[in-house]
């Protein structure tokens, strides 16, 4: 009985080290399966799938900090002349049209394209998708450099800021507005452009908003605010552009900024551009030497530095 006892022990033994390492092979299968699972939809989808801790509001404060608050003017890069330029579609007082969405869409990637070596370093240090900047300027502007909100309600900038938003990320603004909404500002503002014939270099002393730099820096820093604190919706990246568009707006705000992002990252839209500017400008000339697509768009790209993106890629 006692041997019987014995043998009983030690099968019950390795029923239970059976029963262990069972439990421990399926919590590996799992583990396993999460981190395919993650590899999977970080392939698909790599925009969502980010972990955001939420930060304090001490920490989320030093996003409202500017880096190039006071920033003047710097002629690194000698302003050219451009001769026989057609660019796709036409500019209103709403943003680019075109005869068709396909002319229209292809006039607003030309123009924001200008200002993708400001996006891809503001993107980078803020941890932000590729071109989601860009694809906001699209929502905003369509790029149209010089375009206040068609309410005159006070918004201005490449990708539209309010006067309220600006100051508490520390931009200057015209006459000091700091309103949400203002439409005595607004119809100053679009009085201001007119009087200075859209030179951007006299707007800039007047309203920050009006630098490139400036105000793509802007943007990445209120999204990263906002992504950074509570989480209102799926993803880290639609709490941070509800927060850029607030709540009302928020739900077909992001559906247009999903929509552009596409065309965006598409290379054979970007193509397609490209081959319709060629097709427009085989006359197109700066600095007196031909010059296509590829020529428009660094040339404008390097016009940049002159406001500061070299001392913000300094700073980052």
């Amino acid at each position: 009985m006692g041997e019987n006892k014995i043998n009983t022990s030690k099968f019950a033994s390795f029923l239970n080290n059976r029963k262990t390492i069972s439990y421990a092979t399926l919590v590996v299968i799992l583990i396993i399966n999460f981190l395919l699972l993650r590899v999977f939809y970080v392939s698909f989808f790599p925009d969502d799938f980010h972990f955001t801790k939420e930060l304090s509001q001490e920490k989320r404060n030093l996003y409202k900090i500017n880096p190039l608050s006071g920033f003047k003017i710097d002629s690194i890069q000698p302003e050219l002349s451009i001769k026989n330029l057609k660019m796709i579609g036409s500019e209103s007082i709403y943003g680019v049209t075109g005869k068709n969405q396909e002319e229209r869409l292809q006039g607003m990637v030309l123009r924001v394209l200008r200002f993708q070596n400001i996006s891809k370093v503001v993107e980078k240090y803020y941890d932000l998708p590729d071109n989601i900047i860009l694809a906001m300027i699209m929502q905003e502007t369509g790029g149209a450099e010089f375009l206040p909100n068609s309410s005159d309600d006070g918004g201005i900038g490449l990708c539209h800021m309010q006067g309220s938003t600006s100051r508490e990320f520390n931009l200057a603004t015209y006459k000091n507005c700091n309103k949400l909404v203002c439409y005595q500002h607004g119809k100053e503002l679009r009085k201001l452009i007119a009087d200075l014939n859209k030179d951007r270099k006299l707007l800039i002393y007047h309203d920050e908003r009006f630098n490139p730099v400036i105000n793509i820096d802007a943007v990445g820093r209120i999204l990263a605010y906002h992504r950074d604190g509570a989480q209102t919706e799926d993803t880290p990246i639609a709490t941070a552009i509800c927060g850029y568009s607030g709540r009302k707006n928020f739900p077909k705000y992001y559906e247009n900024v999903m929509y552009f992002l596409d065309f965006l990252n598409d290379k054979e839209f970007i193509e397609s551009v490209k081959q319709k500017f060629n097709s427009l400008n085989k006359n197109l000339t700066i600095d007196d030497e031909k010059a296509d697509f590829d020529k428009f768009i660094l040339y404008n790209q390097s016009l940049n530095r002159n406001y500061g993106l070299d001392l913000l890629k300094e700073v980052y």
